[in-house]
C-alpha cells in the first residue's frame, strides 16, 4: 500500500484525501488503483487533465460504485438496533442441537486486521474493575436504538437470574481476553457452525502463545497458560441476567446468558517450553450478533491499554463522541455512569481529578478505527472537575 500511496501523492500532492486513497486501495486492490494512476498520468501529460486529484478521484469512484454493496459496521449506527424491540429480540437464544451435525463454514464480516468485532449490546457496564471482589451485583444498563428511544434495565452480573447461585463478575482483564478471542476469530476466517434449526455458533481455535501475543503479554511460560485458561473458563462460567420486569417489553421477564458456551484446553509435551491449544465456542447470544453483523468495530489498540479504568472509559465515551463530536460530564457523575465499585477517592473532587487524569493520559495516545483520535481533558467546572472530550482531525501522516 505504501508504494501506491507514494505514487498517488507524487501525482496529486493531495494529502487531505488520504483516507479516500487508502479506502480505494483496500477495496479495489493495488493493481486496479495503479491502472487508474497510470491513466491519470497519461491524461495529465497530454494536457487533457488539469486537476490530477479530481480526475483520479472520479476514476476510482466509478470503480467503487461497481463493487457489491457491503455493510460498514464502523459507522456509529451499528452501535444501535433500529428499535428497542429489535435489540432484545435479537438476544433470544437458539438451542444448539446435541446430536445433529452442523455445517462449518466461514462467514463474510467486513472487519480489517486492525479491528475487533464487538456485539452492539455489550457496553462497559458488563465488566468491572478487578478491585471489585463481589460475586454478583446489580447495575443499570441503558440501551439506545436508532429511532432515538432509550430504555434502562437492571443488569444482574454474576447470576443467571434475579436469585440463585453467585458465580462471580467478569472484570476488565476478562474483557481483554474476550476481545482478543474475537479478534483472532476474525483473523482465522470467521469460522461458524450452522445447524438445520437455524442455530449458528462461532468457534475459534488458537494456541496459548498466539493469544498471549495478541494481548501484548511479554514473555511466555506455564503461568501465562494457567492465567489464560482460567480467564477463558471465567468467561464461560460467569453469567449475566437482564431483568425486564419493569419495562414495556411483553412476554419476556428476563434473560440469562454467558459469553462463551464451550471451552477445551489441550496441554502439549514440547521440548524447550510450555505449549497449549484452546478451542473456544462463543455462546449463541454472542454468535448471533457476530454472524448477523450486529457489531461495532473497536480498535485492536484497546488490548494495549494498561489502565482498567481507561478501558471502561474508552468503551463508555467512544460511541458518545462518534455521535456528538464533543462531550462533557462532571467526574462525580462519571463515576456513577461507569458504575465503578465503591472507593474512597470517589467522594472528593481533588482525589477524583488525578485518577481520571492518569486514565485519559493513556487514551489520548490512541487512535480510533478510522484514524480519528479522542482528545480528552479535565477542566474546572462550577461545582466539580469535568471530563471534556472531542474528536480530533484525521491523522494525515503516512506510516512507512
Amino acid at each position: 500500500m505504501d508504494y501506491v500511496l507514494e505514487e498517488i501523492l507524487k501525482l496529486t500532492n493531495d494529502t487531505k484525501s488520504m483516507p479516500f486513497w487508502k479506502q480505494a486501495i483496500s477495496r479495489l486492490g493495488q493493481t486496479s488503483v495503479l491502472e487508474e494512476v497510470s491513466e491519470t498520468k497519461y491524461q495529465t501529460k497530454t494536457g487533457n487533465c488539469k486537476n490530477p486529484a479530481k480526475y483520479l478521484t472520479s476514476l476510482l469512484n466509478k470503480k467503487l460504485k461497481k463493487l457489491p454493496k457491503q455493510k460498514t459496521p464502523d459507522k456509529i449506527k451499528t452501535h444501535f438496533e433500529k428499535t428497542q424491540l429489535d435489540l432484545f429480540q435479537n438476544l433470544m437464544p437458539v438451542k444448539v442441537p446435541e446430536e445433529e451435525p452442523g455445517t462449518t463454514k466461514s462467514i463474510s464480516v467486513p472487519c480489517s486486521d486492525k479491528n475487533i468485532p464487538w456485539p452492539t449490546f455489550l457496553g462497559p457496564e458488563f465488566f468491572t474493575l478487578s478491585t471489585n471482589k463481589k460475586k454478583s451485583d446489580k447495575v443499570k444498563m441503558t440501551s439506545h436504538a436508532m429511532d432515538g428511544s432509550k430504555m434502562t434495565v437492571n443488569l444482574v452480573r454474576g447470576k443467571m437470574g434475579k436469585s440463585g447461585k453467585e458465580w462471580g463478575i467478569l472484570n476488565v482483564q476478562h474483557e481483554k481476553i474476550f476481545a482478543a478471542l474475537k479478534y483472532l476469530w476474525a483473523q482465522h476466517g470467521y469460522a461458524s457452525t450452522e445447524f438445520e434449526n437455524g442455530t449458528v455458533v462461532c468457534t475459534v481455535t488458537v494456541s496459548a502463545r498466539e493469544l498471549a501475543k495478541t494481548l501484548g503479554w511479554k514473555g511466555f511460560n506455564g503461568n501465562k497458560i494457567i492465567k489464560l485458561r482460567d480467564g477463558i473458563m471465567s468467561l464461560k462460567a460467569m453469567p449475566y441476567y437482564l431483568d425486564f420486569s419493569d419495562t414495556p417489553l411483553k412476554k419476556i421477564k428476563g434473560y440469562g446468558f454467558t459469553l462463551l458456551d464451550g471451552f477445551t484446553a489441550i496441554d502439549f509435551k514440547k521440548q524447550g517450553g510450555d505449549a497449549a491449544q484452546f478451542q473456544v465456542i462463543f455462546s449463541s447470544t454472542v454468535s448471533w450478533q457476530l454472524v448477523k453483523n450486529h457489531i461495532v468495530t473497536r480498535s485492536k489498540k484497546i488490548l494495549s491499554i494498561r489502565s482498567e479504568l481507561a478501558v471502561l472509559l474508552w468503551m463508555y465515551i467512544e460511541p458518545i463522541l462518534r455521535t456528538h463530536k464533543d462531550f462533557s460530564i462532571n467526574l462525580k457523575n462519571l463515576v456513577k455512569a461507569l458504575q465503578l465499585p465503591k472507593a474512597d477517592w470517589h467522594k472528593y473532587p481533588a482525589r477524583r481529578k488525578p485518577v481520571f487524569e492518569k486514565a485519559i493520559k493513556e487514551l489520548n495516545t490512541l487512535a480510533l478505527i478510522d484514524d480519528y483520535k479522542i482528545n480528552l481533558t479535565i477542566e474546572k467546572g462550577l461545582y466539580d472537575w469535568q471530563l471534556c472530550g472531542q474528536i480530533k482531525e484525521t491523522i494525515k501522516q503516512i506510516k512507512n
